[in-house]
């Protein structure tokens, strides 16, 4: 008894291999990627994930190895220099870096020395690091969210006044600030 046409039972057959391909393919990719763990990044040498760094780097040379390097803690500038293996720069061996360093690197004369500055408030906006409230431009503060040029104004009206500010609560006395703005703004500025 014939249960399927000949053009049935190939259309059945070449679905079954179809099917059989698709599973070997799934199991083979799981194999793979059993049997060969991906290197995590912390298994690249003087890399840290960003989650787990503890200070956020600048680096110009203008070279391949200009960018942004996330750190553990209480790196020297020498130590940081070992770990990206650049020699013969000129530096203070240790100073200790702080996140929202800027470290430059010159040559004049044959001799190249490095430079430590802070970073811009815009770069410091964008990598997620707060800003220096004490310097901060009414530009600098409209970056924040939630915060436009009248308030940004009014809070460097108000340091202006003040001098400096020493702690979040020195904001409080300026109208537009209530305590759910304090809260965002402590996330984005320090004292």
């Amino acid at each position: 008894m014939n249960y399927c046409s000949r053009e049935l039972c190939a259309r059945q057959s070449s679905g079954a291999i179809v099917l059989l391909m698709m599973v070997l393919a799934v199991f083979g990719v799981k194999y793979y990627f059993h049997a060969f763990p991906a290197m995590n990044n912390s298994d690249i040498p003087g890399h840290i994930d960003a989650d787990r760094a503890a200070l956020i780097i600048g680096f110009r040379e203008g070279g391949a190895d200009d960018g942004v390097y996330f750190l553990p803690g209480n790196i020297t500038l020498a130590g940081f220099f070992e770990i990206i293996g650049h020699k013969k720069i000129l530096y203070e061996h240790l100073r200790l870096l702080s996140s929202g360093d800027v470290i430059t690197v010159r040559s004049e004369n044959g001799r190249r020395t490095a430079t430590v500055a802070a970073m811009s408030n815009v770069e410091r906006m964008a990598l997620g690091l707060p800003i220096p409230v004490n310097t901060a431009s009414t530009g600098d503060f409209t970056m924040i969210p939630g915060i436009g040029l009248q308030l940004a104004g009014a809070i460097v009206d108000e340091r202006t006044k003040k001098g400096h500010f020493s702690g979040i609560d020195d904001l409080r006395s300026i109208r537009g600030l209530g305590q759910k703005k304090l809260k965002l703004l402590s996330n984005y500025l320090y004292f």
